[in-house]
């Protein structure tokens, strides 16, 4: 009776309608398995997971149909509730699933150009960045007046760590940025640039104020305390922008030069610039 029914049936139909059962249970199988690792909490993967077994139901149903040649109503209906239902899940978990990859681009991008340690900004960003950063703030104009860039070299910094260990100086570094993030204002920038050699970024600030500068890094470098009573002290170098350059390259060069021209001097509780 069955074989009766199968050769008044389109074997090619039956064959497109098993083809997909099958492509549909392979990709329930493979998305299941992988729900955790595509999405936040599984729940884009799932949904989608969730739409494929529900459109899987639909096929399975529509494959029945065709074998035995039925015209049932129920079955027929069923299917189409399958399908429909399917096809919406499939979507809105394609759209939790996009969203997600989104984010997850995102912050790839961002943990690209941050240093893993401290949370800084790293010398990456400073050479993708700097040239389109520096003249193009509010309150700049397009030469990039009011623009500085300063150089940071911790003194001594080998001490802290032949003395009390890599990992705590890991933990003295985390705490210079924080106490530099909170003494500088939102709109600067605070880079690692290397070691214990940071960069600043700061916007509508001209010669007149390196003072205040230095004065904001001095205070970031003693709220660092250390086990003994010790405080960090620092060579800073400052470049502004015009007066000293636009370019990257120049603006560094200077602000690197003044910055070593302090490192035989010797420094206690202040920042000092030439």
């Amino acid at each position: 009776m069955m074989t009766g029914l199968i050769h008044n049936s389109s074997l090619f139909e039956i064959f497109t309608r098993t083809s997909l059962c099958l492509l549909y249970l392979f990709l329930i199988i493979l998305f299941f398995r992988n729900r955790h690792k595509m999405s936040a909490r599984g729940k884009g993967w799932s949904v989608l997971t969730i739409g494929l077994f529900t459109d899987w139901i639909g096929e399975v149903l529509d494959l029945v149909s065709v074998v035995s040649g039925s015209k049932n109503a129920f079955i027929n209906t069923a299917k189409y509730v399958f399908f429909d239902a399917g096809a919406f899940l499939i979507v809105l978990g394609g759209i939790f699933w996009v969203r997600k990859l989104a984010r997850t681009i995102d912050k790839l991008a961002f943990e690209n150009v941050v240093d893993p340690l401290t949370r800084a900004y790293n010398r990456r960003f400073l050479a993708q960045h700097f040239e389109q950063l520096l003249p193009n703030r509010p309150g700049s104009n397009p030469s990039g007046q009011n623009s500085a860039i300063a150089i940071i070299d911790v003194d001594n910094f080998k001490s802290v760590n032949d003395r009390y260990g890599h990992v705590y100086g890991d933990s003295v570094l985390k705490k210079l940025v924080l106490a530099l993030k909170a003494n500088l204002r939102r709109d600067d920038y605070v880079i690692r640039y290397g070691g214990d050699e940071f960069v600043l970024i700061c916007y509508n600030v001209g010669p007149d104020e390196r003072q205040i500068i230095l004065d904001r890094v001095n205070k970031a470098l003693s709220s660092v305390a250390l086990p003994r009573g010790e405080r960090l002290t620092a060579s800073v170098g400052l470049a502004f922008s015009p007066q000293d350059g636009t370019r990257f390259e120049d603006l560094v060069a200077t602000a690197d030069e003044r910055m070593y021209s302090l490192k035989n001097y010797d420094r206690k509780n202040t920042a000092q610039q030439v």
